[in-house]
């Protein structure tokens, strides 16, 4: 039995060794800051939170893959490059009334783009907040013109 110690651990160090080969390196991420804040930005679901991403992420693509990292439930509404976010962590857009839904900020400043349409740069800082009366409550400047979804 005890020569059977050594053929286990070069076993498990192959496939440590294979999975971080297929891991993606450092020069394929880039350092995000996320959260987000439930409705009227009282709650706190996710505090600001360093994340690596893929570089050339949207807003979307990031979020699905921090969401996906920490275990935090979402739903996705639209198809293919009108997607958008419609419930995170089990708020979902009307919970509220016809003019609660999701907005997401890069940097302090709301977008006027689909998550889908803007490109992350490394060291941004992503935040979806919830709001119950067309983005008032949460500062959103503009008029939400796309209809019940994040594009305001």
């Amino acid at each position: 039995m005890n020569n059977l110690l050594p053929l286990a651990a070069l076993g498990l160090f192959y496939l440590n060794h294979q999975k971080a080969s297929y891991r993606q390196s450092d020069s394929d991420t880039m350092p995000i800051t996320f959260s987000v804040l439930g409705p009227s930005a009282a709650t706190i679901l996710l505090p600001p939170t360093p994340e690596d991403v893929t570089i050339g992420d949207s807003v979307l693509q990031a979020s699905i893959e921090v969401f996906t990292n920490q275990n935090i439930p979402y739903v996705l509404g639209g198809k293919n490059n009108n997607a958008y976010i419609t419930s995170i962590n089990n708020i979902t857009q009307n919970d509220y009334g016809s003019s609660s839904r999701w907005f997401y900020k890069v940097n302090g400043t709301f977008s006027s783009l689909p998550p889908t349409d803007y490109t992350l740069k490394s060291g941004d800082i992503v935040e979806w907040l919830y709001t119950t009366n067309d983005g008032i409550d949460i500062g959103v400047p503009f008029k939400n013109t796309a209809g019940k979804n994040n594009t305001p």
